[in-house]
């Protein structure tokens, strides 16, 4: 699994030396955590998506952002790539895909997906993210009590600036492209 953030860069932002394991530990669950909310890979990734063809205009490609289409099959024929336009994560095909038969034809289409660089906003949840399970691994725990001292941990630490889970929902939305 892919880190989103280095441990160097979550020392600097505890301003603090760091068990390396740990810290790698974290930062590989804060990782998976914020693309699995954010429902996005932030490395280039490939997939095969297949289609239901009954003459519809568009295909609305699942995964984001686009970065390309590399071959479409019908019915396991390779159409041309001038037969078919990308336009943000939509496919488009001036003939409709499929569905000149009876039945209709399997469109599958290869594609090439994700963010390319890790932007700022997404780093800085996972740094906040990371920096949470660093200091409580144990962040299962509700609460704590000793005589009139308490300490609560919910996984989800109170953190300056936007919420983690906020900013990974506008990458789900496919708000950045």
């Amino acid at each position: 699994m892919s880190q989103l953030a280095t441990a160097v860069e979550l020392a600097g932002y505890l301003q603090q030396d760091l068990d390396t394991y740990s810290a790698t530990q974290a930062l590989t669950l804060a990782s998976g955590e914020f693309e699995a909310a954010a429902d996005t890979k932030f490395s280039s990734s490939t997939a095969t998506e297949v289609f239901e063809g009954r003459g519809q205009a568009v295909l609305a490609l699942a995964h984001h952002p686009v970065i390309a289409v590399t071959q479409v099959r019908i019915d396991g024929v390779v159409i041309t790539s001038t037969d078919y336009k990308l336009v943000g994560q939509n496919l488009y095909r001036v003939i409709g895909w499929g569905g000149r038969a009876k039945y209709p034809e399997t469109i599958e289409v290869d594609e090439t997906y994700g963010y390319t660089t890790v932007a700022d906003d997404a780093k800085l949840s996972v740094l906040q993210l990371a920096a949470g399970l660093y200091a409580h691994p144990d962040s299962n725990v509700s609460m704590e009590q000793i005589d009139d001292y308490t300490v609560r941990y919910d996984g989800n630490p109170i953190l300056p600036g936007e919420p983690w889970q906020t900013v990974a929902a506008r990458y789900r939305a496919g708000g950045f492209a």
